[in-house]
C-alpha cells in the first residue's frame, strides 16, 4: 500500500462550486485526480486547478460566477476587453454598484454561452422609494438619477451570447424587484450597444423588460440618444412578462431618445413575446414595447420575423407596442402574429405599432400634436395575422390599413389616428384580419 504523503494541490475557482473533488493515492505511488463532469461539480469555465506544477484550465458551461479583476478603479482606462461569462457578469456587478462606465468602451472578445443560468442584468433600479412600492406611475416620472445604469459603449465585435435566461416572478401586479430586466437592465442616455448577436432567449419577468435592455429613463442632464446598432436576436425566443415588453427594449421614457439601426429579432417557429397585464400599459412590440421618447428618435432597417406577439389588453405592434413622435424607416415585419386576450382594447394592434400618442390625450390635443409617427422608405410586410378576439363587425374596420391600431388614450380610443401619421402605407393583402367566429 502506498503511504499517505500529502500532495501539493492548488485549486482556484472563479465561480460557484458544488460537488466533490477526488484525489486518489495509487498503489504504484502515482496520484489520480478526478473531478467528474463539469455539470456535476459546477466549476466555471476558466477556473484553474494546479497539482504540483501542472495546471489545468477547466472548459465547459458557465455556472454563475463573477469576475471583476479586469477592472481596477484606481487605474481607469478608456477601453476594456472581456472574454468570459464570469467577466460579463462582473460588468453587471460593477454597474449595479454604481460604476456607469460613462464614455468607456467594453469590447467582447469571444462568444459566450450563459448556459441558461439565471442572469443578473447589467444595470438596476437604485431608488428605494420606487423599489418599495407597487406603483408604476413612479417609474414614468423617474430620471437617470433613480438608476444605476450603463452609460458606456458595449461593442460585441460580432460575437454571440447564447442561452440568455432571466427568471423573475411574473406576478399579476407591478413589482419593481422583478422588473427592469434584460441583458442590460438599464441603459442610461448616451449608452451604445453594437455589433452583438444573441441566440436563444428564455425570459420570465414582470415589467420594463427587453432582450437587450429593460428600460431607458428620461434625463435632464444628458440629451444624447441611446444607440442600438447591428444587434441580432435569433433562435428560440420564449418571453413572458406583465407589461412593457420588447424584443430589444422594454420601454423608453419621455425625455429620452433612442436610435435603433440595423437590428433584428428573428425567432424559430413558436417564438413568443407575451404580456399578461390587464392594464392599458401592457404594451408588446417586436422591437420596443413602449416608445415615449422624443422627436429625434429613429427605428431604421429593423426586422421582426417569425414571432408571436401577444398582449392581454392593449397595444401590440410588429415594431412597437406604442410609439410617440418617432421615425420608422425601411423596416420589415414578416411571419408575425398579433393578438390580445381582452376584446375591449383589441383594436390596438398593428403591423408597425399597436397605438400612438400618450395617455390622457383628447381629440383636440391630438389634432394640435401634429405628426406622432413618421413612416419613411420602404415598409416590407409579409404574412401578418392580426387576431381579434371578437366577431367581425361590419360597422368597424381596422384603423390605418392594419399598420397602426389606434390612439393610446382611452379618451379618443375609438378615433382613427391616421391624421397624426405621415407616410402611412397603402393597404396590403399581406395583412390578414382574423376574427373570432
Amino acid at each position: 500500500m502506498a503511504d499517505s504523503t500529502p500532495i501539493n494541490v492548488e485549486i482556484s475557482f472563479s465561480g460557484n462550486t458544488t460537488g466533490r473533488i477526488s484525489i486518489r493515492n495509487n498503489d504504484d505511488g502515482s496520484f489520480t485526480f478526478s473531478y467528474g463532469s463539469i455539470t456535476t461539480i459546477g466549476i466555471n469555465q476558466g477556473s484553474k486547478i494546479t497539482i504540483y506544477d501542472v495546471t489545468t484550465v477547466i472548459e465547459g458551461p458557465w455556472k454563475g460566477g463573477s469576475n471583476t479583476s479586469w477592472y481596477n478603479p484606481d487605474a481607469p482606462q478608456d477601453s476594456y476587453s472581456i472574454s468570459t461569462a464570469d467577466e460579463l457578469s462582473g460588468l453587471a456587478s460593477l454597474v449595479n454598484s454604481g460604476v456607469s462606465f460613462d464614455g468607456v468602451t467594453i469590447k467582447l472578445q469571444e462568444d459566450i454561452n450563459l448556459g441558461n443560468i439565471a442572469w443578473t442584468p447589467i444595470g438596476k433600479l437604485s431608488n428605494t422609494e420606487i423599489e418599495s412600492k407597487r406603483d408604476e406611475s413612479l417609474v414614468f416620472s423617474s430620471t437617470d438619477n433613480d438608476f444605476n445604469g450603463f452609460k458606456g459603449i458595449f461593442d460585441g465585435q460580432g460575437k454571440t451570447i447564447r442561452n440568455l435566461s432571466i427568471q423573475a416572478n411574473n406576478t399579476r401586479w407591478f413589482t419593481p424587484i422583478n422588473s427592469f430586466k434584460g441583458l442590460f437592465g438599464i441603459l442610461e442616455p448616451g449608452a451604445t450597444i453594437k455589433n452583438l448577436n444573441i441566440e436563444n432567449v428564455s425570459i420570465e419577468a414582470n415589467a420594463f423588460t427587453g432582450i437587450i435592455a429593460g428600460y431607458v429613463p428620461s434625463s435632464s442632464t444628458n440629451q444624447n440618444p441611446v444607440i442600438l446598432n447591428n444587434i441580432h436576436i435569433s433562435g428560440d425566443i420564449s418571453f413572458e412578462g406583465y407589461m412593457n415588453l420588447g424584443g430589444l427594449i422594454g420601454r423608453s421614457e419621455a425625455g429620452s431618445s433612442i436610435n435603433i439601426e440595423n437590428c433584428s429579432v428573428i425567432g424559430k417557429t413558436g417564438s413568443l413575446i407575451k404580456a399578461t397585464a390587464a392594464s392599458p400599459v401592457s404594451f408588446v412590440g417586436g422591437i420596443i414595447g413602449a416608445e415615449y421618447s422624443s422627436t429625434d428618435s429613429v427605428i431604421e432597417n429593423a426586422s421582426v420575423k417569425n414571432m408571436n406577439l401577444s398582449g392581454y389588453l392593449q397595444s401590440v405592434g410588429g415594431i412597437a407596442g406604442n410609439i410617440f413622435k418617432t421615425i420608422v424607416r425601411n423596416c420589415t415585419i414578416e411571419n408575425v402574429t398579433l393578438s390580445t386576450t381582452d376584446d375591449t382594447w383589441a383594436k390596438s394592434m398593428g403591423a408597425i405599432a399597436g397605438s400612438i400618442g400618450s395617455d390622457g390625450q383628447t381629440s383636440e390635443a391630438a389634432s394640435q400634436a401634429g405628426t406622432l409617427l413618421t413612416i419613411e422608405g420602404t415598409t416590407t410586410v409579409k404574412n401578418i395575422s392580426i387576431n381579434y378576439p371578437f366577431a367581425e363587425n361590419t360597422e368597424w374596420q381596422p384603423f390605418c390599413n392594419g399598420f397602426v391600431g389606434t390612439y393610446r388614450s382611452d379618451k379618443i380610443y375609438e378615433n382613427d389616428p391616421s391624421q397624426n401619421i405621415s407616410g402611412l402605407p397603402e393597404k396590403t393583402a399581406e395583412i390578414n384580419f382574423i376574427y373570432n367566429t
